[in-house]
């Protein structure tokens, strides 16, 4: 079974190069599952949506965007408790979205699989890296850096674990930073955004898919969706 792991920037085509290799894949008669899994999934996703219902705020984009826009300072106090409602359900979501499907396709004895997932939770542990060292600093509480070490240290195991026994290939997708900006707006329908934290985030999915790839003898490629599209194909010898 191989596994394509997508990160890197924002709006750097991650969701829509990963639906195409999907539908690929699929059509060519292979089974492949398709994973998205980032930041506020689960539990810290109810609860989030729970204080957006009960502040009234307007929704903007994701429910943890509309705290992080409309109430700074909020977002920052409730930063640490997501972090844990996160690490929480990492489990959960690695099991049923990866360990099951993992072991169904054994059971089934299918010679071909593929495993593609948008985000993964590397670029969880440095969005969140980017919200507890830089937007919130100062105004969360320090056991936030106490939160954030402790979800590092469950889920980037957890996550790795969650791969034993695959073909891992880390695709770390790069654009140009007015790019980013641009593909941002489009997507969220909003006018705000973060210049600081898009930068974090290019700079920062590279550092970690390096390391991990490093220590883990997982394969990482990086350039633009179109090159690592193109490059997939021709290593998978899949043909449109």
């Amino acid at each position: 079974m191989r596994a394509y792991i997508l990160t890197g920037s924002v709006a750097s085509g991650k969701t829509t190069l990963a639906k195409m290799l999907s539908h690929i894949f699929s059509r060519k008669g292979y089974e492949c599952r398709y994973v998205d899994i980032n930041i506020n999934h689960g539990f810290a996703y109810i609860m989030t949506r729970l204080l957006v219902f009960l502040t009234r705020y307007e929704y903007k984009g994701n429910y943890y965007l509309t705290l992080r826009f409309t109430n700074e300072t909020l977002f920052c106090k409730y930063l640490s408790l997501m972090i844990i409602l996160d690490t929480l359900y990492a489990p959960i979501k690695l099991s049923t979205s990866i360990i099951l499907y993992k072991l169904k396709t054994r059971i089934k004895k299918s010679k071909k699989l593929y495993l593609v997932i948008d985000e993964f939770y590397f670029n969880a542990i440095v969005d969140y890296t980017y919200y507890t060292k830089f937007l919130c600093e100062g105004r969360s509480s320090t056991i936030t850096w106490h939160v954030l070490k402790l979800f590092y240290r469950i889920v980037l195991p957890l996550s790795i674990a969650s791969l034993r026994g695959l073909q891992v290939t880390i695709v770390n997708l790069q654009a140009k930073i007015e790019n980013s900006i641009r593909g941002w707006l489009k997507r969220e329908g909003i006018k705000e955004y973060d210049v600081a934290h898009i930068m974090f985030r290019s700079a920062g999915s590279k550092v970690m898919a390096k390391e991990i790839s490093n220590t883990d003898r997982i394969e990482l490629i990086e350039g633009d969706a179109t090159n690592i599209f193109r490059h997939i194909l021709a290593t998978e010898s899949v043909r449109l």
